[in-house]
């Protein structure tokens, strides 16, 4: 008798903020089989961790020159969580993506956890963390792929699947300068994959009113 085949589950994660990239790192460490797509409509990863680069008054990509850059979402996170310090931020600051927070706050008071907690911050920017994390997930993991520039618009059942669909381009981007309408009409264009579990790790998602910073999923 021949021994069944035992397919290995494609998984979807939607968004690449630092949630995303921390579900991708734990399935990749849970099912070292399965195949994980990692969605996230910003012109790099970073979500709300994300990093703006500048240059002549225009907003740049990541990897291009630019006379201004800055963290405009998060600026530090917290390390408490003994399993996430072991798991994933070890690591992390093992490879230099992430250090503790040197800085001081003049006067008295507690401003999330500063103060009271250590923070850490990525190392050149917030978006050092999730883009390493990746980064070291397309090295340890082969079947992980990241698409960055891709907004989820849509999520249906396909018979025992979920059916992913959306859209790429300047209609992704959450400052692009087409209208709101035709971001509306091109977010569930184009078929993006069937998948046997899709991890929504946006929370805008959740929320009964769509807008365009966020991942892309409507309510």
């Amino acid at each position: 008798m021949e021994p069944e085949v035992v397919k290995e589950p494609e998984v979807a994660i939607v968004g690449g903020g630092i949630t995303g990239t921390v579900a991708a790192t734990t399935l990749a460490r849970l099912l070292p089989g399965a195949r994980i797509t990692l969605f996230d409509q910003g012109r790099g990863l970073g979500g709300r961790a994300s990093h703006r680069r500048v240059d002549d008054g225009e907003v740049v990509a990541p990897w291009a020159r630019s006379s201004m850059a800055f963290d405009h979402g998060c600026q530090f996170f917290q390390g408490g969580d003994a399993e996430f310090r072991e798991k994933i931020l070890d690591p992390w600051l093992a490879a230099g993506l992430a250090a503790e927070w040197q800085g001081k706050f003049a006067g008295a008071g507690d401003f999330f956890g500063i103060g009271s907690e250590t923070v850490y911050v990525g190392v050149g920017g917030m978006h050092t963390v999730t883009a390493g994390a990746a980064q070291m997930l397309e090295c340890n993991h082969s079947n992980f792929v990241a698409r960055c520039g891709v907004r989820v618009g849509a999520v249906a059942r396909a018979g025992d699947r979920w059916a992913l669909s959306g859209v790429g381009g300047e209609a992704a981007i959450h400052d692009s300068k087409l209208k709101s309408s035709d971001v509306e009409a091109a977010r569930a264009a184009a078929a993006l994959g069937e998948f046997d579990a899709v991890v929504v790790t946006d929370a805008s998602a959740a929320q009964e009113s769509w807008h365009r910073a966020s991942a892309g999923l409507p309510e």
